[in-house]
């Protein structure tokens, strides 16, 4: 049962190659960290630093949405939100993430303000891949052909009485083997 129809509503037809999508994300991606770069250069006053904000911000969620389109051609996205939101969560987070380590980086050693932005974006990815919730779903058929094997010990060793075993314990062994041993017995 295959349908054209994707799973969620917002997500790219299957009309659109995936290696299109992905390509479209590496240049999201891409076009986003150039941004980053050409701004701490060119973007001097507070009115053009907002202005960069906010285009850093659209520009990531662009990315961010790309990002999880391409991901869905390969995993099932559970989230109840749509992805464009998602897009914009992560865009701003990030972009807010990189504004406190532009500030911090006046304050801290500069080795210590990158671990700080790196650990800071781990988190922030690790958050955004909670909310979208990825799941590996597959089906598998296969067949497979079971044996069972009794094994019965018909050895002699299986014909010695055991002397340790009680006489109550005897006498009930005899009725679950049928031997009628005490019809002959006061």
């Amino acid at each position: 049962m295959t349908t054209d129809k994707p799973p969620r509503p917002d997500l790219l037809g299957s009309e659109v190659h995936t290696s299109s999508v992905w390509i479209l994300a590496a240049v999201l991606i891409a076009v986003w960290v150039i941004s980053h770069l050409l701004s701490r250069r060119f973007l001097k006053t507070k009115p053009l630093k907002l202005a960069g904000f906010a285009v850093g911000t659209l520009l990531g969620a662009a990315a961010i949405w790309a990002f999880w389109q391409a991901v869905a051609r390969h995993l099932v996205l559970e989230t109840d939100w749509a992805l464009w939101v998602c897009g914009l969560i992560g865009g701003f987070s990030i972009e807010v993430l990189v504004a406190l380590y532009q500030l911090e980086k006046r304050i801290v050693k500069p080795g210590v303000g990158r671990w700080l932005l790196a650990l800071r974006l781990v988190v922030a990815a690790s958050v955004l891949i909670i909310l979208v919730q990825p799941v590996f779903a597959r089906k598998e058929t296969r067949r497979i052909d079971r044996n069972v094997v009794v094994l019965l010990d018909d050895s002699a060793s299986m014909q010695i009485s055991d002397k340790d075993m009680p006489v109550a314990e005897k006498l009930a062994l005899a009725a679950f083997e049928g031997i009628d041993v005490i019809k002959d017995r006061p």
